[in-house]
């Protein structure tokens, strides 16, 4: 269980790309679960992938 999304924007012209894919999985707490995620950026022939681990970082700050 959980959610996803994707942000961001696609530029057709110069074949670039700035993305971020963003998993929350679900957690058997009263908490939501942390915000997993990957920013893709860059041209088309050669993209970044670069995680984005805030959202885990600031969850398990938040847990007791």
């Amino acid at each position: 269980a959980g959610n996803a999304r994707i942000t961001g924007s696609i530029d057709m012209l110069s074949a670039a790309a700035d993305l971020l894919v963003a998993i929350r999985p679900g957690v058997a707490t009263e908490l939501p679960g942390p915000e997993l995620g990957l920013r893709v950026t860059g041209p088309a022939a050669g993209l970044q992938r670069t995680p984005e681990l805030a959202g885990l970082s600031l969850w398990l700050a938040e847990r007791p």
